[in-house]
Order: C-alpha cells, then sequence, then structure tokens
C-alpha cells in the first residue's frame, strides 16, 4: 500500500512541476507580448514624426518678415505627441512612457538636417533660417515637457542651420574645425544654400 502512496506523490509532484512550467510559459508569452506592444507604439511615435516632418521639404523659408510662432506641421506633431503621451500614460508606468519616447530628439534633428539637401537649391532667408530654429525650440520644448529632458542634438540641429547665415569664408573655417560635427553632404546643402541665396540678391 505505501508504494501506492509514494506513486500518487510523485504523480502530483509531477503534475505540479508541469502547471509550474505552463505558468512560467505563458507568463514569458505575455512578457514578450506586452514587450512587443510597446516598441510597436515606439515604431508608431516614429512614424508620426517622419509624417509630419516630411512637410519641410515642401516649406517656403524664402521670408521677409520673422515669425514668431512655429510651422503648423511643428504645431500638429507636438499636438500629435502630447496625445500619444496622454492616451498611453494612463496605462504605462514613466520608465515605459520613456522608452516609447526614447531618441525622439535625435530623430526629429536628423530628419530636418537631412532635408536640407532637398530644399538648398531654393532661397532660405535670415528669416527663413529663424523660422526653421523656431521650429527646433518649439519641438525640443515639448519633447522636454512629455521625457523631462531633451538632448544636445537640438543644439547642434540650430547649430547647423544658422551656418546658412554665415559668410562661406566663416562656413569653410568652420567645416575645418568641427571636420566630423556633419557630413559632406550636409555642409555642401550649406553651402548650396548660401549660394541660392547670394544668387538672389544680384
Amino acid at each position: 500500500g505505501g508504494g501506492g502512496g509514494t506513486s500518487t506523490e510523485s504523480k502530483l509532484k509531477g503534475t505540479a512541476g508541469m502547471v509550474e512550467r505552463k505558468t512560467y510559459q505563458v507568463a514569458q508569452r505575455f512578457q514578450q507580448l506586452a514587450e512587443r506592444c510597446l516598441f510597436t507604439l515606439r515604431v508608431e511615435v516614429q512614424m508620426h514624426c517622419f509624417f509630419h516632418l516630411a512637410a519641410m521639404a515642401k516649406a517656403d523659408y524664402a521670408l521677409k518678415d520673422e515669425s514668431l510662432q512655429p510651422e503648423a506641421f511643428v504645431v500638429e506633431l507636438n499636438k500629435d505627441l502630447t496625445g500619444i503621451e496622454d492616451a498611453i500614460c494612463k496605462y504605462l508606468d514613466e520608465e515605459k512612457v520613456r522608452y516609447v519616447f526614447s531618441g525622439l530628439d535625435q530623430l526629429m534633428c536628423s530628419i530636418m538636417i537631412r532635408t536640407l539637401p532637398l530644399i538648398a537649391h531654393r532661397r532660405i532667408t535670415r528669416d527663413g533660417v529663424l523660422q526653421i530654429t523656431r521650429n527646433l525650440y518649439a519641438l525640443q520644448q515639448n519633447l522636454t515637457n512629455i521625457v523631462k529632458s531633451s538632448g544636445s542634438c537640438f543644439d547642434r540641429a540650430r547649430s547647423y542651420f544658422e551656418l546658412i547665415n554665415m559668410s562661406l569664408e566663416d562656413q569653410e573655417q568652420f567645416r575645418h574645425e568641427n571636420p566630423k560635427k556633419f557630413s559632406q553632404t550636409e555642409y555642401e546643402a550649406i553651402t548650396k544654400a548660401y549660394r541660392a541665396n547670394n544668387a538672389a540678391d544680384m
């Protein structure tokens, strides 16, 4: 009779072990699903940046007056990002919200810097450069409100667009002193934008 008890006991242990393994597998699956959902949210937020900032390629920066406001596409993007944050912070802790918005500062600056070669053949006046830097300030301020910090890439992007207002000699000197700060294509776009401005003034 004693052997039967031991057999039942081992069966119960075996069943308990199997339940534990299954529970662990289900928990693992939910964990993976949660991580995938977070990653998908992060990509979704990045897509919003690409969508709205694409409007910069069609914008007119041959401005004759200083604008005190960011452009409409920047206002829309900021509204979008704030709306997403309001929606997800009800369900996610601060660390996860920060993950969803992480790297957006670098992405925004990169999109805007890489747009210049597409528009460098058109005139970008001093007020046009001011408009672009105002856009960058607005994006930085909004992102800082969401993630409580923002990277130095906004300063880098502003310094890039401000190069357009420099003389060719000063641009060359800056490039000589900061050869790795921007790519060759990015530096060439600055020179092209400067020449487009000065050709229009002739």
